[in-house]
């Protein structure tokens, strides 16, 4: 992500499209590795009685606002 990023801050400025598809490589890979992160961490506490195991989160709630507020407060920075 940061290579296309800097790409489309020098060599890449006018090519809006290129840049946000290629944008789509980077969050390929990591949502594959969240996905199979969480699911080999499910598949390890299935071997734990279900009574010590009250519920399971992965976080994504407070990520997701913070995510978001982030990305709104970058937007708003011109310098950023």
């Amino acid at each position: 992500m940061f290579a296309v990023l800097t790409l489309h801050k020098t060599i890449l400025e006018g090519y809006n499209v290129l840049c946000f598809v290629l944008s789509f490589i980077p969050c390929f890979f990591l949502g594959s590795s969240y996905a199979f992160g969480e699911s080999a961490i499910l598949a390890y506490l299935r071997l734990y009685p279900k009574i010590l195991i009250a519920g399971w989160s992965s976080g994504t709630g407070v990520s997701g606002i913070v995510g978001g507020l982030l990305n709104f407060l970058s937007q708003l920075n011109d310098n950023f």
